[in-house]
């Protein structure tokens, strides 16, 4: 009678093993990397303490990365500003645009507004206002420090009026009268906005912020409506 030898019986049921058990590993890593890249967020945020901008990811709800951050203007502009995180050692980072798993386009976020009005260090429009601070150094004194002002109190939506009353005016006087204009209204919109969200300790701040820029009915009434006074 003729004998079967038993180790070739057992070679291909080994092989077929160790092939099934490579593909459940390459089907667990293909499926864990389409959900990590489906859950993944990626952007740009910007800083309106250190006007600094960066990339970051994120999975979920953990921060994967940051990117080092790089100035968002021209020292032509940068100058005029101050960095408040140097003193309170604290920042702040809104979102300019983030992209969720396989989306094709970016969404936007507020602070979207300011970096398209003026620029980064790969943009264009960053020349012009490059340009203009060189060219008008006392009026850039008086534009940038504004700017920055309403970026930090996230009244993005203001800026790009502002810059545009800029653009028409060639005196400090008239630049002045622009950044009160613009500055009140805008603090006097997002006060309102931040109390319809029941916001109501930032809603304060924005108003006090905006009663240091000059008067207004408006602000002493929100101020008295926002700390319970019955007047």
């Amino acid at each position: 009678m003729e004998v079967v030898s038993s180790t070739k019986t057992k070679s291909p049921r080994i092989a077929l093993t160790i092939f099934g058990a490579i593909g459940v590993l390459l089907c667990i890593y293909f499926v864990g990397t389409y959900w990590r890249a489906s859950i993944t967020i990626e952007g740009r945020e910007f800083s309106p303490y250190s006007f600094n901008i960066r990339a970051f990811r994120y999975v979920t709800k953990i921060k994967t990365d940051n990117q080092p951050s790089s100035l968002v203007c021209p020292i032509e502009i940068s100058k005029h500003l101050s960095n408040s995180t140097v003193t309170s050692g604290t920042d702040r980072w809104d979102v300019v645009s983030f992209r969720k798993g396989f989306a094709t386009f970016d969404s936007q976020g507020e602070a979207a507004i300011l970096i398209d009005a003026i620029g980064d260090q790969n943009q264009i429009p960053g020349h012009e206002w490059k340009e203009w601070s060189s060219d008008n150094p006392p009026l850039a004194a008086l534009l940038w420090p504004a700017v920055q002002q309403l970026a930090i109190h996230r009244a993005y939506f203001a800026i790009p009026e502002l810059l545009e009353l800029a653009r028409i005016s060639n005196t400090e006087k008239a630049i002045q009268a622009a950044v009160e204009k613009v500055s009140i209204q805008a603090a006097i919109d997002q006060a309102n906005r931040l109390r319809s969200e029941k916001r109501d300790t930032e809603a304060l701040a924005v108003v006090r912020w905006g009663k240091t820029l000059g008067h207004a009915g408006q602000l002493d009434q929100l101020e008295s409506s926002l700390v319970g006074d019955p007047k």
